[in-house]
């Protein structure tokens, strides 16, 4: 069965989602949307979502057959609480950073810190998936204190 696609908060409660508990959000590399994921289940996708007190999560056996096989599977997603459109970020007061995560780099989610430094992010007080992209605002309190190694 397709699952909807929500753009707001009416549209995701229809869907049958709890916003009052954590759900995990990954890229479905079939529709290019965002998957959201609650109890293990799928209740809908969207191209635009906000979470507050987000975990970034790699499930490593799956990284490693990842690896192994050389072809995706879901191992790797962000966790959090769904904002409520009055409680979002205003975008236009904050720099954002960019998440990103590959398996053959890394075993964890990092933001780019300069053109050759990445660094490691366990958690963000908020973030915003958009279009393709998953980005954290530079005032959240977010990232570990581990650069990575730079070229």
């Amino acid at each position: 069965m397709t699952k909807p696609i929500v753009s707001n908060i009416d549209e995701m409660k229809q869907a049958g989602i709890d916003l009052h508990k954590n759900v995990d959000v990954y890229r479905n590399l079939h529709t290019g949307l965002w998957s959201i994921r609650q109890g293990g289940k799928v209740y809908a996708h969207s191209d635009r979502l906000e979470l507050r007190s987000a975990e970034f999560r790699v499930q490593q056996a799956g990284r490693k057959r990842v690896i192994e096989e050389q072809r995706k599977n879901v191992h790797a997603y962000v966790t959090g609480l769904i904002v409520k459109p009055d409680l979002m970020v205003d975008y236009l007061l904050y720099a954002w950073h960019t998440v990103s995560y590959n398996p053959y780099k890394h075993n964890h989610f990092v933001i780019k810190v300069s053109a050759s430094c990445d660094r490691k992010i366990n958690y963000s007080s908020s973030l915003l998936f958009i279009g393709s992209e998953v980005i954290v605002p530079s005032l959240s309190s977010y990232i570990s204190h581990e650069t990575l190694p730079c070229a």
